[in-house]
């Protein structure tokens, strides 16, 4: 077990988490040593350390009575935003080394299949439906995983993943959410993310 599967795990977990977030504004996101920079669509905003915290140790916890495996996560240190209870956005960015972490690409793979199993364990009556495909964002290499969990009499959820190794990092942005409009406006936001040149 690792931490992009627990990451992603998250994902589902914060819509029956009440997280309250700090004060609603336009936010930018930039990471310069990766020279990466988006926009945030209005409204959302980001989880305060201890909402975060909350969510990254349940998710611990839930993951240990799944799989019973003790999992470390002193070094988490995912940025969460929220627009509302039911639509989230989550960027994590952690040192990747492939001569200890693996292949990158069948990494991620490995922990897509996980967050499947994961899923099914939790929602033994959903229908869930997974696509895995491949593309660019600002001319750089993404692999996209997405899956469609639909929880009779209740809801459907969407989780949309997008990775990629750059810098000798793991980048992960992710996008849950109930409503398909505000996952359009995300999936488009991420689209539209900008990495300097200078910086690949």
């Amino acid at each position: 077990m690792n931490f992009k599967l627990i990451c992603f795990y998250i994902s589902f977990l914060l819509i029956v988490i009440n997280c309250n977030g700090s004060e609603s504004k336009e936010i930018q996101i930039v990471d310069k040593a990766l020279g990466f920079s988006m926009n945030l669509p209005e409204g959302f905003q980001k989880l305060d350390q201890e909402e975060t915290n909350k969510a990254v140790n349940l998710g611990k916890e839930k993951l240990k009575k799944l799989y019973d495996v003790d999992i470390d996560i002193s070094d988490m240190k995912p940025n969460i935003f929220k627009k509302d209870e039911e639509n989230y956005f989550i960027l994590s960015i952690k040192d990747y080394n492939v001569e200890i972490d693996g292949d990158y690409k069948q990494a991620v793979a490995e922990y897509n299949i996980q967050l499947y199993t994961a899923y099914r364990k939790n929602f033994i009556t959903a229908e869930i439906d997974t696509l895995t495909s491949y593309g660019k964002i600002d001319n750089v290499d993404f692999t996209k995983f997405s899956v469609s969990i639909d929880i009779p009499h209740k809801a459907k959820m969407e989780v949309v993943s997008y990775n990629t190794y750059i810098k000798n990092k793991d980048f992960s942005a992710s996008i849950v959410y109930l409503d398909k409009d505000i996952g359009e406006e995300m999936v488009n936001a991420i689209k539209s993310a900008k990495f300097k040149k200078t910086a690949l």
